[in-house]
């Protein structure tokens, strides 16, 4: 079922600005892929859109947890618009904290090896009833402990994880408006000296 629901998602999807992964280990953001490349998306009523929250460049060799917050924020009025359909933990998850507020991700799983390769966390799906613009936040858990996202691995304290924007105050990723969101690219000096010759 999910699979039809992908393919609802590829459908639906007029249009998408694509992110470019940096260097930076250790990034959580949120994605319409799987790839963890397209931050920006643009549907049209009745549509089902996949949110996959991605650490980009983990720098361990499994993840046994996360924890960290988020927030959506719909544009204009248009909350009645937007609605959680499904939320998808990886296999085995154990939630940590069921008192959490809503927004609120605190859990662990079964290790699992990262491969350096992007790696989701969780998936939502949401079901758009009418275009609504739409941005989405990633931050520290609240009320928690640590004031950064983190993963858990084998090391001996949680791994700090950046968020993908470079800022809690900025979007990782929208849907239906202007896409604000920020691509993450890397330069060398050079590369700026060029900008001024």
């Amino acid at each position: 079922m999910r699979i039809a629901f992908s393919a609802i998602f590829v459908l639906v999807l007029v249009s998408a600005s694509r992110a470019e992964l940096g260097d930076f280990p250790n990034q959580l953001g949120i994605y319409f892929d799987l790839n963890a490349d397209t931050v920006c998306a643009t549907v049209g009523p009745d549509s089902l859109v996949a949110l996959y929250f991605v650490i980009t460049n983990p720098s361990e060799e499994e993840i046994w947890g996360v924890e960290f917050g988020y927030q959506m924020v719909v544009l204009e009025g248009n909350e009645e618009h937007v609605v959680l359909y499904d939320t998808i933990f990886p296999p085995g998850s154990v939630d940590r904290d069921p008192f959490s507020p809503s927004g609120a991700f605190v859990y662990t799983f079964p290790a699992l090896p990262t491969g350096g390769t992007p790696f989701v966390v969780l998936q939502m799906l949401y079901l758009f009833t009418a275009p609504a613009a739409v941005e989405f936040y990633l931050g520290p858990y609240p009320n928690g402990m640590l004031e950064y996202p983190a993963y858990g691995s084998d090391q001996d304290g949680p791994t700090p994880l950046g968020v993908a924007s470079g800022d809690y105050s900025l979007p990782v990723a929208s849907v239906n408006g202007e896409c604000t969101v920020l691509d993450v690219k890397t330069a060398t000096f050079g590369d700026v000296k060029c900008l001024f010759r």
